[in-house]
């Protein structure tokens, strides 16, 4: 597994004009882009999948404002349509708002690695830009995708 994302990062170098890239000894690899954006790519060889992951804000001290920003990351994860795909989480221990992907390993190809990285990049963009702004609640965010319209026969009783 690791041979493979060995791979897919050096097809990532070569296209960015970098010299080799590495994982580490925990099979992870940082980047920063644009200065504005850290990204960590880690392999779970266990299940196998890549994982992807950002800091992208940090938890208002405030209570009030707090929670309405952890209300704002909830909504936004709905069917992930404010997210491309990743997930919003917050980690109480650092107080940040952590963006995160994963996807499985085997069907990645150089082109597709490097597009889901873009698209990853970008979002976390937005929602730097987002939970810095001053009211954040009324910051428009660019649907990556529209809410699903659950059918009527997919649920049951």
């Amino acid at each position: 597994m690791r041979e493979i994302l060995s791979g897919l990062l050096q097809d990532l170098a070569k296209a960015a004009g970098l010299s080799a890239l590495t994982l580490d000894e925990a099979d992870c690899i940082g980047f920063r882009f644009d200065d504005r954006v850290s990204v960590t790519i880690r392999l779970n060889p266990d299940l196998p999948q890549v994982e992807l992951f950002a800091d992208v804000g940090e938890l208002p001290v405030g209570t009030a404002e707090r929670s309405a920003r952890m209300l704002d990351v909830l909504r936004a994860n709905a069917f992930w349509r404010e997210t491309g795909g990743a997930t919003l989480s917050v980690r109480l221990d650092e107080c940040t708002i952590l963006l995160a992907a994963h996807t499985p390993l085997a069907p990645l190809d150089g082109l597709m690695f490097q597009n889901w990285l873009e698209a990853f990049v970008q979002t976390a963009e937005i929602w730097i830009e987002r939970l810095a702004a001053a009211d954040f609640e009324t910051v428009s965010t660019p649907s990556v995708v529209s809410e699903p319209i659950i059918a009527a026969h997919f649920i049951r009783v």
